[in-house]
């Protein structure tokens, strides 16, 4: 299951970035990449906040901080790729 995760995340990071900085690609179809990049680990961040908060109900502190870090890594982690896209396809 892991794998199976990891493998269609790694697919929508690699390809929707791929695609968005394609000029050949048209301009709505990079908007539409974009939207689905952002719902995909939007919803994941949001799981991960719904977790979070079912610890913080229950007292497991220790759990409430791993789970939050690993939802802030994934938000600037995303960012990252979005900036770093952004400015590479400025360059061009």
């Amino acid at each position: 299951m892991d794998l199976l995760l990891e493998m269609i995340f790694d697919l929508i990071l690699d390809g929707t970035l791929e695609q968005m900085a394609n000029r050949k690609v048209p301009l709505i179809l990079r908007i539409f990449l974009l939207i689905l990049l952002l719902s995909a680990y939007g919803a994941l961040i949001i799981l991960l906040v719904a977790v979070a908060i079912t610890f913080w109900k229950r007292g497991d502190i220790i759990y409430l901080i791993l789970v939050s870090t690993i939802g802030i890594f994934i938000s600037v982690f995303l960012i990252y790729a979005i900036i770093k896209n952004v400015k590479k396809q400025r360059e061009k």
